[in-house]
Order: structure tokens, then C-alpha cells, then sequence
């Protein structure tokens, strides 16, 4: 359980730190959860996830991110960023874009105490749906190749969350 709520409470705690009336200045946060699927394990994972956008006009955004997950002997945290594209309407904003992030294992057991860092590239898509005038209700499907050593491992997340802020 302590494994699950450190990444949870970390997000949390970034989030919670952006200050009220940037909020309102073309900066927003967002907290998300969903699954990862892959080839390298065999049943989905949850996944966890915390971003801020920062909109650099009407139609594009810079996102960095922090998410993780895991299960009994390795933990992944993630930390990278992603450049939007976005095709706003009055409730709806779909969105779509790519960027670059540090996938960060860490392996533990009896006599394993090892961690690696590997570089990710990944292509993303997903809307925002708008509740009410800060708050948003967003899904995300996203595609990733992490180069790591002895190949690239490929996996697919699919998440959605809420977001707060921004114009």
C-alpha cells in the first residue's frame, strides 16, 4: 500500500503547490489514472499520472508530466514532457501531440537493489470535456517506445482524469 500512496501523495503535492491565480493564466493541472498495456507483462498495470499545461496560445500547449507504476519487485516512475496540439469548441477540446520522457525503473528483492534509467518517446491523443468553467474531465490514449537495453519495449496507455484551470 505505502508503494501506491508515495507516487500519490508526490503528485498531490506538486499539484497542490501551483499558486491560485496562475491557475487562471493559461496554466493548468491535471491528475489522471488508467492502464498500461504491453507485450512485456502480462496483464494490464494501473497507472498514475500528474501534469501541468502551459498554453503557449489558443492552439498549443506545453505539458510536462510525472506518473507511475508498478507491481511487487519494480517500481516505474516516469518524468517528461509533451507538446499539444489543440482544436478547441465551446465544451470540447481534443488534443493531440507527442514529446520525450526518463523512464525510471527500480528493481528490489532478496538480493536485488538495482535501477535503471531509459529514454521514451511517445505519441499521444484524447479529449477534454468541460464541467464548468475551470474544471475538466479528460481521456487520453498513448503510445510509447522505451529504448532499453536489448530493445525497444512498447506499450500502450489508456487514462483519463480531471484538470483544473487554464482559460
Amino acid at each position: 500500500m505505502k508503494r501506491v500512496l508515495t507516487p500519490i501523495l508526490l503528485v498531490a503535492l506538486i499539484l497542490l503547490g501551483v499558486p491560485g491565480e496562475t491557475r487562471a493564466d493559461g496554466i493548468s493541472f491535471g491528475v489522471g489514472a488508467g492502464v498500461i498495456t504491453s507485450d512485456d507483462f502480462d496483464a494490464s498495470k494501473l497507472w498514475l499520472t500528474g501534469n501541468l499545461r502551459f498554453n503557449l496560445s489558443d492552439n498549443l500547449v506545453l505539458e510536462p508530466e510525472a506518473g507511475w507504476y508498478g507491481e511487487t519487485h519494480v517500481n516505474v516512475f516516469n518524468f517528461g514532457g509533451s507538446a499539444l496540439i489543440l482544436i478547441p469548441t465551446e465544451r470540447v477540446e481534443l488534443f493531440a501531440g507527442g514529446g520525450v520522457g526518463a523512464h525510471m525503473y527500480q528493481w528490489s528483492g532478496e538480493a536485488l537493489d538495482e535501477s535503471e534509467a531509459y529514454l521514451g518517446l511517445h505519441v499521444l491523443g484524447g479529449l477534454d470535456l468541460a464541467v464548468s468553467d475551470t474544471w475538466k474531465l479528460f481521456g487520453a490514449t498513448r503510445y510509447e517506445i522505451i529504448q532499453a537495453d536489448g530493445g525497444n519495449a512498447k506499450q500502450w496507455k489508456f487514462y483519463g482524469g480531471l484538470r483544473l484551470g487554464g482559460n
